[in-house]
């Protein structure tokens, strides 16, 4: 399965106010990129495509920034978080 490693940046942590500033990724082993809201079209097809597994670092907390700022994104996905 591929990999696509993700990590939002915001302004705070209200995920229905606040403004998502840019989101930084990986795909598998290759470098790791910045993505504005700008150029959206470049991410959109790995997080709705279901051969990539999504991991980040609580990344419920990505996926609500994501999903609320048009993103659509489809599992599997996979938490990093540890309680």
């Amino acid at each position: 399965m591929n990999r696509l490693y993700l990590d939002v940046e915001t302004e705070s942590l209200n995920w229905s106010k606040d403004i998502l500033i840019c989101l930084g990724y990986a795909l598998d082993e290759g470098p790791t990129k910045i993505s504005y809201l700008y150029n959206k079209k470049e991410i959109q097809e790995v997080l709705m495509n279901p051969e990539y597994l999504k991991i980040g670092h609580n990344i419920n907390f990505d996926l609500l920034f994501l999903n609320h700022n048009g993103f659509i994104t489809v599992g599997p996905y996979f938490c990093t978080k540890i309680f």
